[in-house]
């Protein structure tokens, strides 16, 4: 699938139920790549953590939100992150869908967009936006057209 291991993901497995239970709730499709993905690996640490964007900056891919989490986890199930995701009062942008982080305010996505769905983006959940919330879509930044090319072009952190 790809040349990066995913490291302790859940141990309940995915079903194409669980699939389409989010899918049917928050009307959306699993591209291809996520839902191999999921069905694999439910959530997890990639080995290879580092992205480097387009400007030679290092953003770390913490953690990939689990579709069922052991009871201690709950509250990093991908169902939860999604209810914040698509809630009316939230600014996050409705045409990402989020599935991993950074541990620290940054958030990986996935595109609803027709002419690049299944393309990942970051969007930093730290920004201010003042007064005007429309703005949250500047915020998104490109990185890669696919979770397989997202997976490949990351490396390992060379300061741990």
């Amino acid at each position: 699938m790809y040349n990066n291991n995913m490291l302790n993901a859940e141990k309940n497995k995915v079903t194409e139920n669980d699939l389409k239970d989010i899918e049917e709730t928050y009307n959306i499709v699993f591209p291809d790549s996520f839902r191999k993905h999921y069905l694999m690996y439910n959530g997890g640490y990639p080995e290879k953590n580092i992205f480097i964007d387009k400007d030679g900056d290092k953003q770390e891919c913490w953690y990939f939100y689990a579709i069922k989490c052991d009871s201690g986890k709950k509250g990093l199930e991908l169902k939860n992150m999604l209810k914040t995701n698509f809630d009316e009062e939230s600014i996050f942008p409705k045409w990402l869908v989020r599935f991993a982080n950074d541990g620290m305010g940054t958030e990986y996505c996935w595109s609803l967009r027709k002419e690049e769905y299944g393309s990942i983006y970051s969007w930093d959940c730290d920004v201010n936006l003042g007064d005007d919330p429309s703005k949250s879509d500047d915020y998104a930044v490109f990185l890669a057209n696919s979770l397989e090319e997202f997976m490949n072009m990351m490396i390992e952190d060379d300061e741990e």
